[in-house]
């Protein structure tokens, strides 16, 4: 990235998240030029932290797509579903929808075995009961009513994961705006994940409380590439 780009990308994190996050963002991006850098916050919306009282409005609901939605959404365009996104469906992950008066308004994908792979190289085995949620996506006419919280509240209902009773995910340690939506949505963090190599290579690191949690990184590849969440 130009430095002038990344000066200017600087200054609006401070407009907009305050001089610690301004700086964080600096450190991040200047470490970078110099060898790969990242940290992940490991966050998880547990079933006893979200509220009773919580009802979701009375026009949205959830469903599972199938393998002929997925398709047609794939064809539709627009989704955010690719010929990568129909093989991990093959392989056993899902999609949940949210729909708006019966209309398809977002969706949010997820894995349930317990061994998602967050980028090519790191597969993390993750505690009993976990859900992982990924690639959350919300078309532009709906955004800005929360529906992918109420998505990832939704996992937890769902008949097919009654045994689950956490949904997992990770934020970047400079995605500021991410951290302010998934705190919103109950989500709370566990712990940290570094990273430093190169974008290829690179060591990890997970910290003790995540490390306590059973949470560790898999050598073998036998997870799939479930994408970014944040």
């Amino acid at each position: 990235m130009h430095p002038r780009h990344a000066l200017k990308c600087v200054l609006e994190t401070r407009r907009r998240f305050g001089l610690r996050a301004a700086m964080l963002d600096a450190l991040e991006r200047l470490l970078n030029t110099v060898i790969f850098v990242q940290c992940l916050h490991v966050i998880a919306l547990r079933r006893e932290a979200i509220a009773a009282t919580d009802q979701r409005p009375a026009n949205l609901t959830t469903r599972l797509a199938d393998a002929s939605t997925l398709r047609a959404m794939h064809e539709e365009g627009g989704w955010e579903v690719d010929a990568v996104k129909l093989a991990q469906h093959r392989d056993g992950d899902a999609c949940v929808l949210s729909l708006i008066d019966g209309v398809p308004a977002g969706c949010t994908w997820v894995h349930a075995q317990g061994r998602p792979t967050l980028r090519p190289g790191l597969t993390l085995q993750l505690p009993p009961g976990a859900l992982y949620n990924y690639a959350g996506f919300t078309r532009p006419a709906f955004r800005g009513h929360g529906l992918q919280a109420w998505r990832h509240r939704a996992l937890l209902d769902e008949p097919a994961w009654a045994g689950h009773d956490t949904v997992w995910g990770y934020v970047r340690a400079t995605n500021f705006a991410s951290q302010r939506g998934q705190a919103r949505s109950g989500y709370r963090r566990e712990g940290s994940l570094w990273l430093w190599g190169t974008p290829r290579r690179f060591l990890a690191w997970l910290s003790p409380s995540l490390r306590a949690q059973g949470i560790r990184r898999v050598t073998d590849h036998g997870g799939r590439r479930p994408g970014h969440t944040a």
